[in-house]
C-alpha cells in the first residue's frame, strides 16, 4: 500500500522502521486525526505516564499555541490525582490559560460533558480521565463519542485503566508505561544526571497499523516528543480490543 493511501486510513507502512525524529514513521501522527484515542495505564505510575504523554502529544498538535484544550476529570479523581500544573504545561508549550478544566461529579456527567465538548471543533483536543472502575463507558458510549468526534472533526484523548479489554469504537488504543531515561552526557560530582522524560508506548489498535512498541522521549532542546535512541526497531505486541 502506498504511503498516502495508508495515511488516509490512519496507518503507516509496517515495513518501515521508525527513525529518531518525526518523519513519515512517527507513530503519534495518527493523533492528529479526528476521533477517540484511548490511553491505557494499569498502575498509578502508568496512569500518570499516560496523562503526561497525552499532554505532550497535545502540545505537538497543529494550532496548539492558539487553540484551547479542555480537560474533563471527576471531582473525586481531582482529589486523588490532582490537576495539570501550570508550570508543567508552560514547559511543554501549552499556555496554562488556554487549558479549560471541567470537574463533573459522576461518570455519567463526565461522558455527557465529553460528548457536548466534541461539538466544539475549535478546541485543540478534549482530554477525558475516566474513573478507575468504569460503569458506563463501553462500546455504546464509545460509539456515540466516536461518531460525534468524526462528524465534528474533533479529537478526544481518553485516559483509562489498562485491565479493561472489551471492544470499543475508539479509533486508536495505546498502552503507556514509564521508561528509564537515558543518562545525560554530563555528570555532577561523579553522578550521572537523569535524562529526558521517557515512555514505553505500545500501540494496541489503529486502522492500518501493525501493533508495535516504541520508546518515546521528550526533547527539552527541541521542545517536542521524539523517538528515543533505544527505539531502533519496533517490536510486535498483541493487539487488544
Amino acid at each position: 500500500m502506498e504511503y498516502a493511501e495508508n495515511l488516509a486510513s490512519g496507518g503507516v507502512p509496517p515495513s518501515k522502521s521508525p527513525r529518531r525524529g518525526r518523519g513519515r514513521d512517527w507513530p503519534l501522527a495518527v493523533l492528529e486525526r479526528p476521533g477517540v484515542h484511548e490511553f491505557l495505564g494499569e498502575r498509578g505510575a502508568d496512569r500518570a505516564a499516560a496523562l503526561s504523554l497525552l499532554l505532550c502529544a497535545a502540545a505537538g498538535l497543529p494550532g496548539a499555541a492558539e487553540r484551547r484544550l479542555l480537560w474533563v476529570q471527576s471531582l473525586a479523581a481531582s482529589r486523588r490525582w490532582g490537576l495539570p500544573c501550570g508550570e508543567g504545561l508552560d514547559a511543554i508549550g501549552l499556555n496554562p490559560r488556554s487549558v479549560l478544566i471541567v470537574e463533573p461529579e459522576t461518570e455519567r456527567e463526565l461522558l455527557w460533558v465529553l460528548e457536548q465538548a466534541l461539538d466544539c471543533s475549535g478546541l485543540l483536543a478534549v482530554v477525558g480521565c475516566l474513573p478507575g472502575v468504569e460503569r458506563h463507558y463501553g462500546f455504546t458510549a464509545s460509539r456515540r463519542l466516536s461518531l460525534r468526534a468524526l462528524r465534528k472533526g474533533s479529537r478526544l484523548f481518553l485516559a483509562r485503566g489498562a485491565r479493561i479489554r472489551e471492544a470499543t469504537s475508539a479509533q486508536t488504543r495505546w498502552q503507556v508505561e514509564p521508561a528509564p531515561s537515558a543518562p545525560m552526557e554530563l555528570a555532577w560530582r561523579g553522578f550521572e544526571l537523569p535524562g529526558a522524560r521517557s515512555w514505553r508506548l505500545n500501540l494496541l489498535r489503529a486502522p492500518g497499523w501493525t501493533p508495535a512498541s516504541w520508546n518515546i522521549e521528550w526533547s527539552e532542546h527541541e521542545n517536542r516528543l521524539r523517538m528515543a535512541a533505544s527505539s531502533a526497531e519496533p517490536s510486535a505486541v498483541r493487539a487488544a480490543g
